[in-house]
C-alpha cells in the first residue's frame, strides 16, 4: 500500500558519470524514500530501455547534456518521437547561455539545472 503523502514515484537519471547519478538517486530519495530511481550512464541503453520494454512511464526523466556516445540533445531527439515521452529535466555544467535556450526548444523539457543538484533545484520540478 502506497503512502498517500508520498506515493511511489519513477525517476530515470541519464549521466554519463555514476558519481553524478549516484547524487541524483540519494536526493530524489531525500525528497520522497519510497521513489523507484532507476540510472544509466549510457544514453543509448536508456533510450533502449525506454523504447523497447514495456516501461511504466517516468515522473520525470533527469538528463545531462554533455555525454561521448550520444549527447543529451540527440536523445531528446529520438526520445521525443514516442507516444508518450516522460517530462525531462536537463542536469548540466554547462552555464552557456545556448545550451539553455535550445532545452527550451523542446516541449518535453521542463526546466533545466546547473550541476549540482540538490533538493531546492529539484523541487521547483516535482
Amino acid at each position: 500500500m502506497q503512502d498517500e503523502s508520498h506515493p511511489e514515484q519513477f525517476y530515470v537519471a541519464i549521466d554519463d558519470d555514476a558519481i553524478n547519478n549516484l547524487v541524483c538517486q540519494k536526493v530524489i530519495q531525500r525528497m520522497n524514500p519510497n521513489a523507484e530511481v532507476l540510472c544509466f550512464t549510457s544514453p543509448a541503453k536508456a533510450l533502449d530501455y525506454l523504447v523497447n520494454t514495456n516501461y511504466r512511464t517516468p515522473d520525470l526523466i533527469i538528463l545531462d547534456i554533455n555525454m561521448p556516445e550520444i549527447d543529451g540533445w540527440e536523445f531528446l531527439n529520438r526520445y521525443q518521437k514516442l507516444e508518450k515521452p516522460a517530462s525531462v529535466v536537463m542536469l548540466s555544467s554547462s552555464k552557456d547561455e545556448s545550451d539553455i535556450k535550445k532545452s527550451r526548444t523542446y516541449s518535453i523539457v521542463k526546466g533545466y539545472i546547473e550541476k549540482p543538484l540538490n533538493i531546492e533545484k529539484l523541487k521547483a520540478f516535482v
